[in-house]
């Protein structure tokens, strides 16, 4: 419980990862990361510590990941666009969006199945918590010549860092896709404005209801 009580006060600072150690013939230490779901990596060395030497492990643990999944997974993807409170912020474009199973198919093969560049999308995975809490994407807008991005965390997960930090993956995502800027236009009312400019985008124009952001990837 203290680990992982550690663990999510790291994750409140913004921290990407933790990498823990202890000896190897300390099996209890194992277990309590193990339990934490930790993993162990290859990382090892010699540790001199009150006069002995001992051979030291190291478990690590990403707190957010961008993961690719299966059509079969679109549940989590129905779930998040058709919750009131997750989508409370779409209110001004119909609140939440239906996302029945018929279109499921259709819409993986334009967002992940072909790879195509001008589009990308990630669910937003905690290992902590071995779920879904989000979803991240980006996309080319023909009209208006730019990528736009997305991030959407279900409202039982907010609260917890899990935009922020989602949204600088799929930065640093979009980053190693070539990207050299990308944008969001948001609305006025919306309070993630504050999650993003913590994040370097920085007002760039305006609509009659939304305030567009940009950021420089290099």
């Amino acid at each position: 419980a203290a680990l992982t009580l550690a663990i999510d006060q790291l994750f409140q600072k913004g921290c990407r990862q933790v990498l823990c150690g202890a000896f190897a013939e300390n099996p209890a230490s194992l277990r309590v990361m193990e339990k934490a779901g930790m993993r162990r990596i290859e990382k090892t060395e010699e540790i001199e510590y009150r006069g002995n030497v001992h051979r030291c492990v190291y478990y690590s643990l990403p707190v957010l990941e961008l993961v690719i999944p299966p059509l079969t997974e679109m549940t989590f993807r129905k779930e998040l666009l058709s919750d009131e409170k997750t989508m409370s912020y779409n209110q001004a474009y119909g609140g939440a969006i239906g996302f029945p199973e018929v279109r499921w198919e259709t819409w993986y093969r334009k967002w992940i199945g072909n790879e195509n560049p001008q589009f990308f999308y990630r669910y937003l995975y905690s290992p902590l918590l071995d779920t879904f809490v989000g979803e991240a994407a980006y996309h080319y807008e023909a009209e208006t010549k730019r990528y736009l991005c997305d991030v959407i965390v279900h409202a039982k997960y907010r609260g917890q860092g899990y935009g922020k930090l989602g949204l600088s993956l799929l930065c640093e995502a979009a980053k190693s896709n070539g990207l050299a800027e990308i944008y969001d236009a948001i609305l006025l009312n919306n309070p993630s404005i504050h999650m993003f400019l913590k994040n370097g985008f920085e007002p760039v124009g305006y609509t009659a209801d939304a305030c567009i952001v940009r950021k420089k990837l290099r």
